[in-house]
């Protein structure tokens, strides 16, 4: 059994709703018959870096917000 760290379980904690929501689009997506370029599009969007090299999940609460409406949005 592997026991973590507090503060670790925690991040896992905390983007793990992140991942489910990332792979709902896609299938809602997929669902939709969108082309495909759109999805790798929100693909590429969701997991690439930001200017300090830490992944989206990550951001602050503001910028986490914006994405998810730049999401809904798109």
């Amino acid at each position: 059994m592997l026991i973590l760290k507090p503060n670790i379980a925690n991040k896992i904690n905390n983007i793990i709703p992140y991942l489910l929501s990332i792979f709902k689009g896609i299938q809602s997506a997929l669902s939709r018959n969108y082309k495909k370029g759109t999805v790798l599009f929100f693909l590429i969007f969701y997991f690439s870096k930001n200017k300090e090299n830490r992944p989206l999940f990550m951001l602050s609460g503001r910028s986490a917000i914006l994405l998810m409406l730049l999401s809904v949005i798109l």
